[in-house]
Order: C-alpha cells, then sequence, then structure tokens
C-alpha cells in the first residue's frame, strides 16, 4: 500500500521534475491510498493559486493567459485548452 502527500500529488499534476517519480506510487491506484487531508491540501492550493493569479491580473489591468477552463469567456483573459500529455514522461 501507498500513501502520496499533498507535495508529491501537486509534483505530479504540475508535471514537475519528479512527476514520474511519484507516478509509480499513484497511477497504481489498487495500492494506493488517500487521505483525505491530502486532497483538502491540494485543492486549496490550486485554489489559491488561481485566484492570486486572477487578482493580480485585475490589479495590474493586465490580460490573465491561461489553459484553466475556469476561466474561458471572461474578459480580460486569454484562454486555450492544455494539449492531453501523457504522464510519467518526466525524466
Amino acid at each position: 500500500m501507498n500513501v502520496v502527500d499533498s507535495s508529491a500529488w501537486l509534483e505530479y499534476f504540475a508535471d514537475g521534475p519528479n512527476a514520474a517519480y511519484f507516478a509509480t506510487a499513484i497511477e497504481h491506484v489498487d495500492s494506493l491510498v488517500v487521505p483525505t487531508v491530502a486532497v483538502n491540501e491540494v485543492y486549496k492550493r490550486i485554489l489559491q493559486q488561481r485566484n492570486e493569479a486572477a487578482a493580480t491580473a485585475t490589479a495590474h489591468r493586465a490580460t490573465l493567459w491561461t489553459q484553466d477552463a475556469d476561466f474561458e469567456g471572461f474578459d480580460g483573459v486569454e484562454y486555450r485548452p492544455a494539449p492531453h500529455r501523457s504522464r510519467g514522461t518526466a525524466g
């Protein structure tokens, strides 16, 4: 069994330098235990980053460039869907 903490999930979702390392545990779902606290921490961090980006763009009267579909159609936003990437290719 494997338990993956929030820092590892965030690295995996961001496809960071250690994403492939954590993919080993994350992608074996039959052996994965996900604590509620980890889900909550990841969710809060994603919301925080989204809100900070939107607030910064608004404060500076700047255009927000994003792949986040929640911003699609808003004034002052340049949205483009993210291309599909396969996981575990980070080196």
